[in-house]
């Protein structure tokens, strides 16, 4: 079962983040993961598009 992730969470994520993984290139697009309290968000940022959200635990 997968569990989502509320679009509150994903602001908070992108906006209030605890840290920002460095940017990575995955077949040739430079993507960058960032760090919230309840949502972990992973964006490219050559396209410009949400890659993938993922609920976090609370630490």
């Amino acid at each position: 079962m997968r569990l989502g992730v509320t679009v509150d969470k994903v602001r908070s994520a992108l906006l209030k983040l605890d840290e920002i993984d460095p940017d990575e290139v995955i077949r040739n697009d430079l993507r960058r993961t960032y760090y919230g309290k309840k949502a972990v968000v992973t964006i490219s940022i050559v396209q410009k598009r949400l890659i993938q959200v993922n609920p976090r635990e609370s630490k």
